[in-house]
């Protein structure tokens, strides 16, 4: 099984861009200087993430926006849900954490009060069922099992095991 934190800190040791396909199909960002945004919840593995890596594009094309931006896409995505009726106010300030996006554009959300991880389908307006657990279980996943449409993401990782 493969660590999630052990890969990161594989990927950001080397140069992506400067690897044989697929790797370089994928980025990811060496850890930034920036603190954690005070305006935002604290999610403990979601600021381990940002500690090994300023993040990236990963697994199936899943994107993680820098700590520098975390703060302005949370704004962005409780601006884009104000007004919506019955599902205003999806986003709690407290309680909910844009970390990344999914390859179709979704939002994913760790819930701090349970710590599952959920898509939020902001074209039909509905909450996916949990995609993991927790964050690590998520990372865990992203990085053991890679969905059957990420055929390339289990490329690169298996290219990464040959990488000194």
């Amino acid at each position: 099984m493969r660590d999630w934190g052990a890969i990161l800190q594989k990927l950001v040791s080397l140069k992506l861009a400067d690897q044989p396909f697929p790797l370089s199909v994928f980025t990811i960002h060496p850890p930034s200087e920036h603190c954690w945004p005070t305006s935002l919840p604290v999610h403990s593995e979601v600021v381990e993430f940002y500690q090994i890596c300023d993040g990236g594009c990963l697994g199936g094309f899943i994107n993680f926006p820098r700590l520098s931006e975390l703060e302005v896409v949370n704004q962005n995505w409780d601006e884009m849900f104000q007004g919506w009726g019955a599902i205003e106010g999806i986003l709690k300030r407290s309680q909910h954490l844009v970390f990344a996006t999914d390859a179709g554009g979704c939002p994913l959300i760790p819930d701090v009060a349970t710590n599952e991880i959920r898509a939020f389908q902001f074209d039909g307006g509905t909450w996916e069922s949990p995609l993991a657990s927790g964050f690590d279980e998520f990372m865990y996943r992203i990085v053991n099992q890679p969905e059957p449409a990420a055929d390339l993401w289990e490329n690169a990782l298996r290219q990464l095991e040959y990488q000194p």
